[in-house]
């Protein structure tokens, strides 16, 4: 089974992105586990616990506008090699390399296309 960490501080986010995923690339939640977080507390408690194979996560969260970016430091840190990907509205460029840098597998600033998403989740899933 794959597990997939959520990170977002929106629940509807949370929710809209859980349904997408469902819905669109998995025929089952017996093959896929997804698990949510709405901070980076809460979203390191759950990697050390349910081990994910992936996680979608935000910049822009309720603590600081660069929540996200210290988030993935520290996964980066403690997890070198679990996937990340950003799931953002924040588009500057700076913020994007930065990411990279870090070491993000991939970069979807929201609004995104679902089927990008699906497209990009399944890469990073196999």
């Amino acid at each position: 089974m794959k597990k997939i960490l959520i990170v977002d501080d929106s629940p509807f986010f949370r929710s809209l992105l859980k349904d997408a995923l469902r819905r669109d690339s998995f025929n089952g939640d017996d093959e896929l586990q997804i698990l949510e977080a709405k901070n980076a507390i809460t979203a390191m408690d759950q990697i050390k616990n349910e081990n994910p194979n992936l996680v979608l996560l935000d910049i822009v969260m309720e603590e600081s506008e660069l929540e996200g970016i210290k988030l993935l430091e520290n996964i980066r840190d403690s997890y070198p090699d679990l996937k990340v990907i950003m799931l953002t509205s924040v588009g500057q460029e700076t913020i994007v390399k930065k990411c990279f840098d870090i070491g993000v597998r991939d970069y979807l600033e929201k609004p995104f296309d679902t089927a990008k998403l699906v497209q990009v989740v399944k890469a990073n899933l196999n």
